[in-house]
């Protein structure tokens, strides 16, 4: 289970460190690709994004929150056998971690919250952190499954 788990972590961490290079080599072919690879998942709305050097991260504040959230996540249930041993309520830890991110979202198209980076990198990260929580031992059975029978047929072949 851990070696699916580091999986996991070394995939959102690549991904994240792909976002956040972008603004660093802006104007470049490889920003250009970068810039267009994420843009398939999000928005990528200046006004709502975090800027490095006058040129905004690959992805938007909330999306940003949600990876590291994600990858923080993972990194938790990784280093404690306590958290990998819970058996979350699906339901209840999806709610737990949408909620508040809704209550922003719509407090903004609302009026009633000021629009805030910090806000939805916050809501973002909650919600990135339950996803990790709710979908750990999915993932890691999954590529640990994989990795299994990608060594039988390895095996079978020499």
């Amino acid at each position: 289970m851990k070696r699916g788990l580091d999986i996991i972590i070394a995939a959102a961490a690549i991904w994240i460190a792909g976002f956040i290079v972008a603004p660093f080599i802006a104007d470049s072919i490889i920003a250009d690709i970068l810039y267009r690879f994420y843009g398939a998942v999000c928005h990528q709305f200046a006004s709502r994004s975090i800027s490095i050097h006058d040129h905004s991260l690959a992805v938007c504040a909330r999306c940003s929150g949600i990876y590291v959230g994600f990858l923080a996540g993972m990194i938790a249930v990784r280093l404690s056998p306590d958290l990998r041993s819970i058996h979350w309520r699906p339901v209840t830890l999806l709610a737990v971690s949408v909620i508040p991110m809704v209550i922003h979202v719509a407090g903004e198209m609302t009026g009633i919250v000021e629009s805030s980076l910090l806000l939805r990198v916050i809501t973002g990260g909650w919600f990135g952190a339950g996803i990790a929580f709710l979908l750990h031992r999915s993932l890691t059975t999954a590529i640990d499954s994989l990795i299994s029978n990608i060594k039988k047929r390895y095996e079978l072949t020499t």
